[in-house]
């Protein structure tokens, strides 16, 4: 039966003011695909398409109050979890999904930017991967990031899969979508669903050249807790999230830009509204 309720996003994740990234891009992609955002931030940052400038994260108690000030007041189809920042707000979200009974929670593994700025503090990373990583339902890193999440040094080999995996749920993930961003196939996008005890499903794209690059892995994230919250399935969602950010990719936002910079390379948003 066809409910009447818009399907709801709670996204906690940091703020880039560039708007490509973190909470902007979360709630544009949530509203895009059909569901409701709320939000609560963790981090203000300092950011452009030049890289990542400063970053002061929230106080934990802050943000302990604005996700209570929600699950107090609205029912939660899904989670998604972006930047935490510090090992306290870690321990807040955790208390949180366990006090509220959170569920179809999509956990973008945010730890250092793409830029090289880091973004969880490594007193927090053993928190993180013991306590967060296995109660949420499917966690989106990158090669750089599943490095970092199993301690190794994976170059990005199509035949390193069975042992990407087995490092993922050796760390106690339920199911991880492996993104093919930073793998070595040049010419196609392959990100990989694996989950326990089932075969490994393979979602395919072809790789955009384009610098539109710009919160790619926030907005694939969002995406899929759409979609959970909308009551698909996980392979349905994941399915429809890249299809939503291939087009976006293809039909990016052109901005004008001061030159101060010269003509160096930028990393682009998307259209999140294509």
């Amino acid at each position: 039966m066809h409910s009447s309720y818009t399907p709801t996003v709670l996204t906690i994740a940091g703020s880039d003011p560039y708007g490509g990234a973190g909470i902007q891009a979360d709630i544009k992609t949530i509203h895009a695909n059909g569901g409701y955002a709320f939000s609560a931030t963790t981090a203000l940052t300092a950011q452009n398409s030049q890289g990542v400038r400063g970053v002061n994260i929230v106080d934990a108690s802050i943000v302990q109050s604005q996700i209570e000030a929600i699950l107090d007041d609205i029912q939660i189809d899904a989670l998604k979890i972006g930047m935490l920042g510090s090992k306290e707000i870690v321990q807040v979200v955790i208390d949180s999904i366990k006090k509220y009974k959170l569920k179809n929670i999509v956990l973008d593994t945010v730890i250092i930017s793409s830029s090289g700025k880091r973004l969880l503090d490594k007193s927090a990373l053993d928190i993180f991967i013991s306590q967060l990583v296995p109660i949420v339902d499917i966690i989106t890193p990158n090669l750089l990031e599943i490095n970092t999440l199993t301690n190794s040094k994976f170059e990005g080999k199509e035949n390193e899969i069975d042992s990407i995996s087995q490092a993922l749920f050796d760390i106690g993930a339920k199911s991880a979508l492996i993104k093919g961003g930073h793998f070595q196939n040049q010419n196609q996008s392959i990100d990989i669903l694996i989950q326990p005890n089932k075969d490994n499903e393979i979602f395919n794209s072809p790789r955009i050249d384009t610098t539109h690059t710009h919160g790619t892995g926030c907005t694939l994230s969002s995406a899929i807790a759409t979609s959970l919250a909308q009551g698909k399935d996980l392979t349905t969602s994941i399915k429809l999230a890249k299809d939503y950010l291939t087009k976006s990719l293809k039909l990016s936002n052109k901005l004008k830009f001061n030159y101060k910079y010269g003509f160096l390379s930028r990393t682009e948003p998307l259209n999140h509204f294509s």
